[in-house]
């Protein structure tokens, strides 16, 4: 088959099939309404835009400035509360510091720092704090005075019972015997009054006025005193070490210089001897040396012990080591050390106090230490740092003092 072969148009066909096209003076104005008609609505959505931003603007500006006023509200109503209450903790503190005044010691003075609100709360706890100790030191001293007391009773309803037996001892074994009367017989009788508010002396000196409390087979005669602690036979016809001790405390009320050392460690003294002991130490000038350790001593014979020897010129050791002092106690031991000048050597260590040394006690013996110029051996544990630091530095300085003065005497 052969292929057909396209006919080919003439011109007027081509140009009778194209269509026919408007004038173009009527598309140039239906362009030009076409754009303002855009440009209409073009402003009138950038206008209703603007208006609503705007709208929306002076909303949130509203809300703001409510939220603003809300907060400041808030933040003056919080300020005036808490000057409230700063103002009732400053109220307390002046009260605290006013009523606890005699138990806290002043501090040293400083340059006036203005009180902040985080200092302000730092005191608060600092007096709570202060308080709390305080009470509790009051009510342990109150409980170690009433076990005192009650310690007090039973060495004398004891040592009764003993003075009964040695006495009955004495009657069936030596009927003969008569206790060594002192070398001052109207001294026994001549009544001492006391010197100081309550220091018994009468009670004190029933150890030295009732024959049952002299030795009843210990003399001079039988050579120098010896440690209560070294006896442990049987050299007298009664009991060996408490004929010692009352010899040794006879020897120390006359000012007897054959005795220099008063050894009485591991004996339990009861009360009466102890206060006799303490009023012997007054005027005594030979003895250097007392050994007190684990002797059952309880605070109210150390504060008249230490009212003693601020009278005594002469002792340079003292071992009050393992016995019963109180906070109290250990008070008068630290007022002590700012007036003797004689004392080398204080043991005061693992005492059987049922309240520690407490915080007084250990500020009495930093600042006593300040005045002391001799003492250069302190037996006791701090718990207070700075009251530690302070009394170290003391005795160091005191060693040096006495090194200086040993050179200076070869």
């Amino acid at each position: 088959m052969s292929e057909e072969i396209p006919v080919m148009q003439t011109k007027d066909e081509i140009v009778e099939d194209i269509p026919r096209m408007e004038p173009v003076e009527n598309a140039d104005s239906k362009m030009e309404a076409a754009v303002e008609q855009i440009e209409h609505k073009v402003e009138s959505a950038i206008e209703n835009v603007e208006h609503t931003v705007q709208v929306a603007v002076e909303t949130v500006k509203d809300d703001l400035e409510q939220a603003i006023e809300h907060v400041e509200s808030k933040l003056e109503d919080a300020v005036e509360e808490i000057k409230e209450k700063i103002e009732e903790v400053v109220e307390i503190v002046k009260e605290h510091a006013q009523e606890e005044a005699h138990a806290i010691p002043e501090p040293e003075e400083t340059a006036e720092e203005p009180l902040t609100e985080e200092r302000e709360v730092e005191v608060v706890e600092d007096v709570q704090e202060s308080t709390a100790e305080i009470v509790k030191e009051q009510a342990e001293e109150t409980v170690e005075e009433q076990a005192t007391e009650k310690a007090e009773q039973e060495q004398v309803e004891e040592r009764v019972v003993e003075e009964k037996a040695v006495e009955q001892e004495t009657k069936e074994i030596a009927p003969a015997a008569e206790p060594v009367k002192c070398a001052d017989p109207e001294e026994e009788k001549e009544e001492v009054q006391p010197k100081e508010k309550g220091f018994d002396n009468r009670r004190a000196s029933s150890i030295f006025e009732s024959s049952l409390s002299k030795p009843l087979s210990r003399s001079a005669t039988d050579g120098p005193m010896q440690a209560a602690s070294a006896i442990t036979t049987s050299v007298f016809r009664t009991n060996p070490v408490l004929d010692e001790v009352l010899f040794g405390l006879h020897a120390i009320k006359n000012n007897d210089p054959s005795v220099t050392v008063f050894d009485c460690k591991n004996f339990a003294l009861t009360h009466e001897q102890g206060l006799a002991l303490a009023e012997a130490m007054k005027s005594n000038t030979f003895v250097t040396k007392l050994e007190l350790s684990n002797c059952s001593i309880q605070t109210a014979i150390v504060v008249e012990l230490a009212k003693s020897l601020m009278e005594n010129s002469t002792l340079q050791y003292l071992n009050l080591e393992g016995n019963h002092i109180g906070p109290k106690g250990m008070r008068e031991l630290g007022y002590l050390l700012a007036y003797n000048k004689t004392l080398l050597e204080l043991k005061l260590s693992h005492q059987k106090s049922i309240t520690p040394v407490g915080t007084d006690a250990e500020q009495t013996f930093a600042e006593s230490m300040n005045k002391n110029t001799t003492l250069i051996k302190l037996g006791l544990q701090f718990r207070n740092a700075a009251c530690r630091d302070r009394v170290d530095r003391a005795v160091t300085r005191n060693k040096e003092i006495a090194r200086k003065l040993k050179w200076a005497n070869k």
